[in-house]
């Protein structure tokens, strides 16, 4: 039987961990920060009696970003996203076991946008 009464409602995570460290740098006017992010696997699309729920997949996310002051007004900043790039997986939970088995579920689709990084100039008026 694919459907479940007592799943989670649709995009509820049964933990969420955010988390970072930020170090202030005054002796080179530069700042940085590392963040780490976790979601529990959740919801994505509602099955029925006949086809059961799609899962997203939990992913772990690593961000980090520098910044340099640049004179009295101006400021340069580096940020990597996604360092650990992570795939995101969406499968359909056969078993109502909540997690991905890969024996017993359906994987509906594996995608990975891979990293980012930016550069980015500021000046305050």
């Amino acid at each position: 039987d694919a459907y479940d009464p007592k799943r989670a409602l649709q995009g509820q995570s049964p933990y969420i961990l955010n988390s970072g460290l930020t170090a202030n740098l005054p002796k080179w006017d530069m700042s940085t920060t590392l963040a780490y992010n976790i979601i529990g696997d959740r919801v994505a699309y509602v099955g029925t009696d006949n086809f059961a729920d799609i899962y997203e997949r939990h992913r772990n996310l690593l961000d980090f970003s520098v910044s340099k002051k640049l004179g009295r007004n101006g400021e340069v900043k580096l940020t990597w996203g996604d360092i650990l790039r992570t795939d995101f997986v969406y499968y359909q939970d056969n078993n109502s076991s909540h997690k991905y088995e890969a024996d017993v579920d359906n994987l509906m689709q594996r995608r990975n946008f891979g990293s980012t990084v930016t550069l980015g100039l500021g000046y305050r008026f």
